[in-house]
């Protein structure tokens, strides 16, 4: 069903709500439903901030790694992953990344001395993998001792290149696929039994984050190049890749140069793909078009993240504002009818669910 609610309806909702701010106290969430929402902060300015929303009694927790801790985060939390008991936060600018109790927050350790950290990725309960945006490696760790065990160079293979920008992960069988963000145009297929790069896939330019959908197909977003110095720009698009062949199956190009897609997931069921670009979208994951209509109509806001909870359908969709001030999560069913307006952090950016 689609909602035709424009979202300035949607905000006097979303205002009335029984949005509860809470101290965080004794932090204790074992047992209970919710969401972690990181914040990246402002870079340089060390404010990152992780808040914690409890989906059954609709109450925000904003900074509950500094209330457990009495420790900053530190400068632009980028993405998160849970594996285990534990939520591994991802800290670009302080180059680490921080491991911290699920339920009460507490710091469970640090890898220190990455150059950018952008993302992570479980391989099995001694593997992991942490993607960088300058190191020209990947770094391989046991994510049960947080030893770092070793390297994957990612070379761009050019004479004194500086190397491919490996962005987010996606996993199918034993294949790892990273995307090659920062001025760059390739998805690199890494075997994770010998972490060796096996292969690449040419696709548009600056891909992005990944998804893989009910039918084992992978999307990717990229970012196009709206200004490049040809003078003949590249449009955003949704790329759909056969992983088994490493063929892409179908790009699916923004209509207008400029527009851009801010991020992509799926349904709980993973057969159809949501994508945030100006309004937010729906469409099956075996289209050949993309939709004419949005699923909602989003104006006057700066939507920088989203977020769909996959026990529940529900969406959560990341206001940024100004970049300056705290943000603003807004909560809304799958079917775009608003439920709750969520204070939180500066930039809003990635979203954890827990059961």
């Amino acid at each position: 069903m689609r909602s035709q609610i424009l979202f300035y309806f949607a905000l006097v909702f979303l205002l009335t709500a029984c949005e509860d701010w809470s101290s965080s106290g004794d932090i204790d969430f074992s047992g209970k439903k919710g969401v972690y929402l990181l914040c990246e902060g402002n870079s340089l300015y060390g404010n990152s901030s992780l808040a914690y929303y409890d989906a059954e009694n609709q109450k925000v927790y904003p900074d509950v790694y500094f209330d457990r801790n009495n420790l900053p985060l530190g400068d632009m939390a980028l993405s998160m992953g849970m594996f285990g008991d534990h939520i591994y936060i991802v800290v670009n600018n302080s180059g680490k990344l921080v491991v911290i109790d699920k339920d009460n927050m507490e710091h469970k350790g640090t890898i220190q001395e990455l150059i950018s950290p952008r993302a992570v990725h479980f391989v099995s309960n001694k593997k992991a993998y942490i993607s960088d945006m300058q190191a020209r490696r990947i770094t391989v760790f046991n994510p049960g001792t947080l030893a770092v065990t070793g390297y994957i160079p990612v070379s761009d293979g050019k004479p004194g290149g500086s190397g491919h920008a490996t962005e987010s992960f996606v996993q199918v069988g034993k294949l790892v696929f990273v995307t090659c963000w920062l001025s760059d145009n390739k998805v690199l297929v890494i075997d994770s039994e010998t972490d060796a790069v096996i292969d690449s896939v040419s696709v548009p330019y600056q891909p992005r984050q990944m998804v893989v959908d009910a039918l084992s197909k992978i999307w990717i977003q990229t970012d196009g190049e709206p200004l490049n110095s040809s003078g003949n720009p590249e449009k955003a698009a949704l790329v759909r890749l056969d992983p088994l062949t490493r063929k892409v199956e179908k790009t699916f190009w923004m209509k207008q140069t400029g527009a851009w897609i801010a991020d992509i997931r799926l349904n709980p069921s993973k057969d159809s793909l949501l994508f945030l670009a100006g309004d937010l979208y729906k469409m099956s994951v075996k289209s050949d078009k993309l939709p004419d209509k949005s699923l909602m109509t989003l104006t006057g806001k700066a939507f920088y993240s989203f977020g769909v909870d996959p026990f529940s359908g529900e969406l959560y969709l990341g206001d940024a504002r100004d970049y300056s001030r705290n943000g603003v999560v807004y909560r809304f069913s799958p079917q775009g009818f608003p439920l709750d307006t969520l204070n939180v952090g500066v930039c809003p950016g990635d979203f954890l669910f827990k059961n």
